[in-house]
This record gives structure tokens, C-alpha cells and sequence, in this order.
């Protein structure tokens, strides 16, 4: 099974690599880890009132080549990206 790293970029674009990597089946799979990954880390950031410190999960594979990001603006439902209007309260 191949490894895919998930590294945690910043804003500031500093990045906190995956040293370790995990095997997944497919590329496909390590997207959707990467997707789980973030919402994870946004729904932690809300719970605890904490600013959100990371922009997006980015996945390599073991060359360190990018295959794919997954940012925090993909991950959030389109609900939280445009607030409910006063006619939701209706």
C-alpha cells in the first residue's frame, strides 16, 4: 500500500511536516483523510475557542511530491462560508 504525508501548512506558509506518513489505498483515500483531518481541527479550534492556526492539510507522497490540499474554505460546509440572512429566522 502506498504512504501519503499529511502536512499541516500555515498561513504564514511554515509548514509542520508528517514525518511518519500513513498507508492508504489510494489517493482518493488520503484526500479524504486530509478532509476529515481538517474539519477535525477546525471543529477543535470552535470547541475551544481557539483562532484556527492551520490554512490547509497538503498530501505528498513519499518522494515529498504535492498530490493534492485540501484548505479550510473546502472543508467547512457552504452554510458556515455565507451566514444564515435574517429571513432563515423567519
Amino acid at each position: 500500500m502506498p504512504r501519503y504525508f499529511l502536512h499541516l501548512k500555515h498561513a504564514d506558509q511554515s509548514v509542520i511536516e508528517d514525518w511518519e506518513g500513513s498507508e492508504l489505498a489510494s489517493l482518493e483515500a488520503a484526500q479524504e483523510e486530509a478532509m476529515r483531518g481538517i474539519r477535525c481541527l477546525v471543529a477543535n479550534a470552535i470547541k475551544f475557542g481557539r483562532d484556527i492556526a492551520v490554512e490547509a492539510i497538503v498530501v505528498t507522497d513519499h518522494q515529498g511530491r504535492h498530490l493534492h490540499s485540501v484548505s479550510v474554505k473546502e472543508a467547512l460546509p457552504e452554510r458556515v462560508l455565507y451566514p444564515l440572512s435574517d429571513a432563515d429566522f423567519a
